[in-house]
């Protein structure tokens, strides 16, 4: 029996056929060690190749996360940028005899206006606190 061939029964796990001679038996039993080195090899590559496609999968997956996360954050960080802006020059604008009620409005445009944003919670805050200003007013 050619040599190819044993070495392709090793990789399929398979036994020598039933019509094989005593040369090919004796053959393929002197090359045992060889062969279960083989298919130790195969397997091993093999589970290489498909662990190397998940941790590559995931590496992707995680870095895709952490691009959006990054994007999200200074998203973020901008939209409570302009908040804080709008809302100091309103803070600037409440000076004896200031329309109260048009500055109230305008800060809860800009309250509104970022509603439902990751970061609503600290303007919630901000919006209560109006709120009571108002009712003291």
């Amino acid at each position: 029996m050619i040599y190819e061939q044993i070495r392709s029964y090793a990789k399929f796990g398979e036994e020598l056929p039933r019509n094989a001679t005593a040369a090919d038996r004796m053959a393929y039993h002197s090359l045992m060690p060889i062969i279960d080195c083989y298919r130790k090899r195969i397997l091993n590559a093999e589970q290489t190749k498909a662990e190397e496609c998940k941790v590559r999968a995931l590496y992707n997956e995680l870095s895709n996360t952490e691009g959006r996360l990054r994007a999200m954050y200074t998203s973020q960080q901008e939209f409570l940028r302009k908040a804080e802006m709008e809302l100091t020059a309103i803070v600037k604008d409440v000076k004896p005899g200031a329309d109260f009620v048009d500055l109230f409005k305008r800060a809860m445009q800009i309250i509104s206006y970022f509603e439902g944003q990751p970061h609503s919670v600290e303007l919630k805050n901000i919006e209560k606190k109006l709120k009571k200003v108002e009712e003291h007013q």
